[in-house]
Parts: structure tokens; sequence; C-alpha cells
């Protein structure tokens, strides 16, 4: 996908920056992923680009904090490819009345794919007395 190709370019950018001590370019690149990591919930990646962000603005040792983004990067563009690329998370239908997407294996480590399945379910298990149309989860804004 259009994704994929983006986050590998991205993450050669960095790599170059980095060899080249180009820290601002790292930097801004860095920024780059964090932001579009968050766009399409990749939160292991935003975290890992979020970590490097603060380890180059505290001057320190960051090579922990880049390796583990160029590992968390990878893992993306593999369940992205594992997935299809392009295919959209699965429509709600009876049998799956959320919709929810699957997980690759190697993601799930973090917890069951399914865990959130229930969050706007009726109690009991039930289906709800708008009966598949959307309704609110209750959230109050501050």
């Amino acid at each position: 996908t259009e994704y994929v190709g983006s986050l590998a370019a991205a993450i050669e950018r960095a790599k170059i920056a980095q060899t080249r001590g180009d820290l601002a370019a790292l930097r801004q690149t860095v920024v780059s992923v964090q932001g579009a990591a968050g766009y399409v919930a990749a939160e292991k990646l935003r975290d890992a680009a979020h970590g490097l962000v603060a380890g180059l603005d505290a001057g320190g040792n960051f090579t922990q904090q880049f390796v583990l983004l160029t590992r968390e990067a990878q893992a993306v563009r593999d369940e992205i490819s594992a997935l299809g690329g392009a295919t959209p998370p699965k429509a709600a239908s009876a049998s799956n009345p959320v919709g929810e997407a699957e997980a690759s294996p190697q993601r799930q480590a973090g917890g069951d794919a399914h865990e959130d399945a229930g969050l706007l379910a009726e109690p009991g298990g039930g289906r709800s007395a708008l009966d598949g149309a959307a309704r609110r989860c209750g959230c109050v804004t501050q």
C-alpha cells in the first residue's frame, strides 16, 4: 500500500540521516513516522518513534531507540503485507457485529486480537435496540 511504501522510504531517510550524523533531519523524519503511525493506529511504532525523539532531544545515545524504531517499522510493514496490503478491516456482519480486523500473530503479543470486540456490546451479549445502527459509547469529554 501507499503507507507501506512511505514508511519504508521514511525509515531509509532516517538511516541515511543517522549515518550522516544529521540529527535535525533524523528528528524531522522520525516525527513524521510518529504522526503517521498514530494515524494508522500503529501504537508500538508510534511509541518507538516517540522514544527516539525523546532520546534525540536528550542528546544522549539513542542507538537502542533507533533499532527499536526500525524493528517496529518492519513489523508494521509485515503485518500490513500479511493482511493483503490495502485490504480494509472486516465489515460488520451478523457473525462479526463490530467489524473488527484480525491482527497478525506477531502483533498479538500485546493482547488478544478480539479483546475489544464487545466494548459497545449490550450487557448479556445481546444485540442493541438500535439493531446494528451506530451508537454512542457514553464517554464524557472534559
